[in-house]
Formats: structure tokens, sequence, C-alpha cells
């Protein structure tokens, strides 16, 4: 079993870091910042709580703030009050951030399917991803009860 779990934390490892690259050569911007556009792309509205934009995504929480300003400061998104709490902060994909999202999706998607969907069957992507919902639904409800 310890075996299984160094190389699939390897693999992970090792292709977020190709993703990053190949992002940065085609688009020249870090996966980082994709992975909070991709959030706020798959919300409604295209905008989030930033409270819940950290619980979202996938590579990290820290910095999360400094790289919404990141995101803001290039014209991409915008953050404003939460018009039904108005402690919370919002953070909202502009249309230029729309625009540059869906360059960013065609490259990232090209990376996925060479550095990944190429190396499995149907079959064996199926399990993984049986997999992968076990290991996030297991280990997110563990996090929950943590913070309960």
């Amino acid at each position: 079993m310890r075996s299984a779990y160094y190389w699939l934390l390897d693999g992970y490892s090792a292709l977020v870091r190709v993703m990053d690259e190949e992002l940065q050569r085609d688009c020249g911007v870090p996966l980082f910042w994709y992975d909070v556009m991709v959030k706020l792309w798959l919300a409604p509205g295209h905008e989030l709580r930033m409270s819940e934009l950290a619980e979202q995504v996938l590579l990290s929480r820290s910095w999360l703030t400094r790289r919404v300003v990141q995101l803001e400061d290039a014209g991409l998104v915008v953050r404003r009050p939460d018009d039904g709490d108005r402690r919370g902060v919002v953070a909202c994909m502009t249309e230029l951030g729309a625009e540059r999202f869906h360059e960013w999706e065609r490259s990232h998607t090209r990376t996925v399917k060479r550095h990944f969907g190429a190396l499995f069957t149907a079959a064996e992507v199926g399990v993984l991803e049986h997999c992968g919902r076990e290991l996030s639904r297991h280990n997110r409800a563990a996090l929950r009860g943590r913070n309960n």
C-alpha cells in the first residue's frame, strides 16, 4: 500500500509541475491562477465568496488573497462586498477574465490529454476517477470533522 501511495503522490507532483510549466509557456500564467479561475468559471454567475473559493482551490489555500489581488490587478477578477453579508467578500470573474480563461483552458486541456489521458484506457480512467472520488469524499469528511 505504501508503494501505491508514494507513486500516486509522486505522479501527481510531477503532473502539476508539467501543467504549470506548459501553461506558463503557452499563456504566460501560473497554474495557481488557472486553479482560481476555473473555480470562478464553474460557479454560478462566475463568482464565489472568498471563503468558498478557499475551500475549493486544489493547489493551495495559502496566499489565496494575494493570488486574487494579482488577478484583480490584471483585470481578470474584481472583488466586492457580499450583498448578503457585508462582512464577506466576493470574487467575480470579469469579461476579460472569461476571455483569458478560455485561452488557458485550451492549453490546459491539451496538457491534461497529453500527460494524463493518453496514458490510460477508458477502464483505467474509470478506476482512477472512482479512487479519486473516494479519496476526496473520505478526507474532506475527515477535515470537516476536525473543523466542527
